[in-house]
């Protein structure tokens, strides 16, 4: 590194539900390697800074893309223990669901289901949890998500057993560990049966309640043509 010291302005563009990040990384005052200033006007697009501490600065450098969605993006380093993280897009909605999905995380590892493994010391943004750390899983291919629709319902199964609804169930939310074991991902949308969905919550539960209804519906319309 030169002896400029580097600086990261994150800017989002959002459109609807979708939101772009984009890093602007100037090596020295005045030379901006990406100059947002040149980049083209859109239509209902917002564009605006977003202040990060240096250990996010640091993680967002060190750290590659590998996947996206509406309010966190994922990204691995090398970190050892738990080389994937998973961050909030820095929105007040985003935050609060990453920070509901750590506690619901939490609370299913109690119960010794199959889940990630994570890190207990989440990620802090200025003294707000904004993510956490990881293991590694592995994609389910299509042939062996044929091939396990037995296994796959067993693990929706027992998270319904365990008390806890998805809320989210899809193809793309079914990992796998090294071991071979079945894996739900992105807790963000799940909670405790039978109770109230906090308020800030997107419209996932019809009647506002945790159920499976949802899950098992998706399961449903997922499995029929696997």
């Amino acid at each position: 590194m030169n002896a400029w010291s580097t600086t990261i302005t994150n800017r989002f563009l959002s459109l609807g539900r979708v939101r772009l990040r984009v890093l602007e990384t100037i090596d020295s005052p005045g030379s901006p390697i990406c100059d947002l200033a040149r980049f083209p006007d859109l239509k209902n697009v917002s564009v605006h800074s977003v202040h990060q501490n240096s250990e996010i600065a640091a993680i967002w450098r060190d750290s590659t893309i590998v996947d996206y969605g509406a309010y966190a993006s994922i990204r691995v380093t090398e970190h050892g223990r738990f080389p994937i993280l998973k961050l909030a897009h820095q929105d007040e909605l985003s935050i609060k669901l990453i920070q509901h999905e750590i506690d619901v995380l939490a609370d299913l590892a109690k119960l010794g289901l199959f889940i990630v493994e994570f890190d207990q010391q989440p990620i802090l943004d200025n003294g707000v949890i904004c993510g956490y750390r990881m293991n590694r899983l592995f994609k389910v291919e299509l042939s062996e998500l044929r091939s396990r629709t037995d296994d796959i319902k067993q693990t929706l199964d027992r998270l319904h057993t365990a008390g806890f609804s998805h809320g989210d169930f899809s193809p793309s939310n079914i990992m796998k560990d090294a071991d071979g074991h079945i894996i739900l991902i992105d807790f963000s949308f799940a909670g405790r049966l039978g109770s109230e969905v906090p308020s800030f919550f997107p419209r996932v539960y019809a009647d506002g309640i945790y159920g499976t209804n949802s899950d098992l519906e998706a399961f449903g319309r997922y499995a029929a043509p696997i």
